[in-house]
């Protein structure tokens, strides 16, 4: 017979064990101290794994709230994090392939800015698209070659035969059996494997700054980034990402200014680009700067931008 009171302590603790368990599962948080003027939206939720089958990466991401932070702030606005697809190794049928790919292209609801691949049926080839970050289905890869060999040499058996229910291993599908691609342009007949040509594409306009000076002939501005570079001979991206203007409601400067030689601003040449912040994925920063020559004076020119960024190019970071 087992005494009643054993079998409570021994209960109570268990149930302490258990609970410290559980403790030291949970991971510590911290909360980073944010500039006002860099402040962000919160993490949207996770995206889609990037792979349909074996292991691939997921991300999320915030937004600046103010449009001028791209251009001064330096804030996480992506995180990464290692994914399994609901089929855990990369054998595939044909119906498969066809539940993935005849799905539509589907951005999302976040903002999030990521170039990705799909399969359009319509035109029986892979093409890029700007993918938001969140939700979207199973139509979306995150390189080219992924989408060319699961859609495009899935989908091109010839006759009935080509939607049997025969497993077929996508890597090495033979593309002896697969009717000729697209005859567009960007993806030349003798060369199925070659990606598409790709241009730049920058950020919208941000909203103008406020004026450089209260007073007399001041300036605002407002800036673009880059945040596609071009690959493959596309379109190059423009020279110009500042636009200025003068300030057209200041109201005159003070009489005693009328009488001094105005004075602008005279900057340095831009430096060297500084090498990337990042050395794999996206989300890479690169920066560089001009110094004062002249300082502006009495109520002279004020100084243009003395810092520039832009986003690098880089490899994707290995899956460990």
């Amino acid at each position: 017979m087992v005494c009643p009171l054993k079998r409570r302590r021994n209960g109570r603790r268990k149930f302490k064990e258990d609970l410290r368990q559980n403790e030291q599962a949970v991971p510590e948080t911290t909360i980073e101290p944010v500039d006002p003027k860099c402040a962000v939206t919160h993490w949207s939720e996770w995206s889609p794994c990037t792979v349909t089958c074996g292991k691939g990466l997921k991300v999320r991401t915030r937004l600046y709230l103010s449009p001028a932070a791209l251009s001064m702030c330096n804030v996480e606005l992506m995180q990464k994090a290692p994914c399994t697809a609901d089929k855990p190794d990369c054998t595939v049928n044909l119906i498969e392939a066809k539940k993935n790919c005849m799905q539509p292209k589907e951005v999302g609801p976040c903002r999030g800015y990521f170039p990705r691949w799909y399969y359009d049926v319509s035109r029986t080839m892979c093409l890029q698209f700007i993918y938001g970050g969140c939700r979207g289905n199973s139509n979306n890869f995150d390189r080219y070659a992924d989408c060319h060999r699961m859609c495009e040499t899935m989908l091109r058996g010839k006759g009935e035969n080509a939607w049997s229910n025969t497993p077929v291993d996508y890597f090495i599908a033979p593309l002896s059996a697969l009717t000729p691609l697209s005859t567009s342009p960007d993806m030349p007949l003798d060369n199925k494997e070659q990606p598409p040509v790709i241009d730049c594409v920058v950020t919208p306009w941000s909203e103008w700054s406020s004026c450089s000076l209260t007073c007399g002939n001041g300036r605002k501005e407002r800036r673009r980034m880059i945040k596609l570079n071009p690959e493959n001979g596309g379109k190059p991206c423009p020279a110009k990402l500042v636009q200025r203007r003068k300030c057209k409601d200041n109201p005159p400067c003070p009489d005693r200014m009328r009488d001094k030689e105005a004075v602008d601003c005279q900057l340095n040449p831009w430096s060297d680009w500084t090498p990337c912040s990042k050395t794999c994925g996206q989300g890479g920063v690169q920066q560089r700067t001009k110094t004062v020559k002249v300082p502006p004076k009495n109520n002279g020119a004020a100084c243009g931008p003395k810092i520039e960024r832009k986003y690098c190019t880089l490899p994707p970071c290995p899956l460990y």
